[in-house]
């Protein structure tokens, strides 16, 4: 099955239709791969799919890269898909930050 980061990279450069070379951790979904509001949408439901979790609109608002995406998915698997909320996330990115 892979690890997160490479199957988010997988999917991402499936999803998008481009090159796996250009999906890197770094990458700006919009800015450096093209994505635009209903490809962000079509990202986040394979995410979903693939992982069997949610993410809600705040959370995808909120993610621009891809290792924003990973880490997003690696705090809901390591917490289970129910229990943080868009809400706790937003208190844990203040934290981080802080």
């Amino acid at each position: 099955m892979g690890d997160v980061r490479e199957r988010v990279e997988r999917i991402t450069a499936k999803t998008l239709d481009v090159e796996s070379t250009m999906v890197n951790q770094s990458s700006n979904f919009s800015l450096d791969l093209g994505a635009d509001s209903l490809d962000a949408t079509e990202l986040v439901m394979d995410f979903e799919d693939e992982f069997g979790i949610e993410i809600s609109d705040f959370e995808m608002d909120s993610i621009t890269t891809v290792k924003e995406a990973v880490d997003l998915i690696n705090e809901k698997l390591m917490w289970g898909a129910d229990m943080i909320t868009a809400e706790d996330r937003a208190i844990i990115e203040e934290r981080k930050n802080a």
